[in-house]
């Protein structure tokens, strides 16, 4: 966040944080506790697209309201995804600095 910071306005910004901590890694947490990384089973990944069709109160999925917005939920997601693989910043294995060997 804080590179993007510079290049994003605070609307977006705060949108995109929502989305990566409210609607993507809490539910990564909660789905399975233990998950350390970026790097999610496809059972993982499944079980988490299934949960953002509805809204979250409280930290906990609301099954009685459906997300109307997923695809900006998605995006938000694969931008993650494409940041944390792309850069300037990259380490000896070719990746971002920071990520571990696949």
């Amino acid at each position: 966040m804080t590179r993007r910071r510079a290049e994003t306005d605070y609307v977006t910004l705060e949108t995109l944080t929502r989305h990566l901590s409210g609607l993507f890694w809490s539910v990564i947490e909660e789905l399975n506790p233990g998950q350390r990384d970026l790097r999610l089973s496809q059972e993982l990944y499944d079980q988490w697209r299934a949960e953002i069709h509805y809204w979250r109160k409280d930290g906990k999925t609301d099954r009685t309201e459906f997300l109307n917005d997923i695809a900006s939920v998605l995006l938000s997601v694969r931008s993650l995804y494409v940041d944390s693989t792309a850069g300037p910043s990259r380490n000896r294995n070719g990746g971002p600095s920071g990520s571990r060997p696949a």
